[in-house]
């Protein structure tokens, strides 16, 4: 895969880490979609919760670069740091609605139980059991593919950029990235079939 030299993302990290603006400005413009696109993707927040966790993204990143391991792949390391800050915010979220929710009458509380009766009523056991084992499937699947795959099918899929985005992340042609999508997807393809015929074994 025609990915961005490894050399140049570490030329690039060093020169943010001694305080190069430039190298900063030019960080930010590579991956500030991508952060936004982790955001959007991990939390359903607004637009204006968009742009706040994204810049405080931006800001444990500064931080973070000091521990990258440039073995790693650069795009990947941002996605990791972009998430721990939006779970960070979930939980902070998720605490104060408790919080909340711990002054509602007893009514209420009886009135959410039956709702959560009927939610519980709409995922059968069995629909729930197949759709784990194509999760299980699909994983295994994904785990198989060469980490260039890997990351190509989660930038176009799972963070939902487009091949415009992904060829100024990864540094190749969008023509190139559309080619190597669908050989990524046909080996994903193959190794989810065969994945299956693994559990039907077991």
């Amino acid at each position: 895969m025609e990915n961005r030299d490894p050399s140049q993302d570490e030329l690039l990290v060093r020169q943010c880490l001694s305080g190069s603006e430039v190298a900063w400005q030019e960080f930010y413009s590579r991956f500030i979609r991508l952060m936004r696109s982790v955001v959007k993707k991990s939390f359903v927040v607004s637009r204006e919760d968009v742009e706040d966790l994204t810049q405080s993204a931006f800001i444990s990143l500064a931080t973070a670069l000091s521990n990258y391991d440039y073995r790693q792949s650069l795009p990947r390391f941002v996605c990791v740091v972009t998430e721990r800050v939006v779970i960070d915010e979930y939980r902070k979220r998720r605490a104060a609605r408790r919080g909340a929710e711990a002054e509602t009458s007893p009514l209420d509380e009886a009135g959410r139980d039956v709702a959560d009766g009927f939610k519980s009523n709409l995922d059968l056991p069995d629909e729930q059991m197949e759709r784990a084992e194509v999760a299980a499937h699909l994983r295994n699947a994904l785990s198989e593919l060469d980490p260039g795959c890997r990351e190509l099918l989660t930038l176009r899929y799972y963070r939902d950029l487009s091949f415009k985005e992904i060829a100024e992340i990864l540094g190749a042609s969008e023509n190139t990235l559309t080619v190597q999508t669908r050989r990524c997807l046909e080996k994903l393809r193959t190794g989810f079939r065969g994945a299956q015929r693994k559990g039907l074994k077991h």
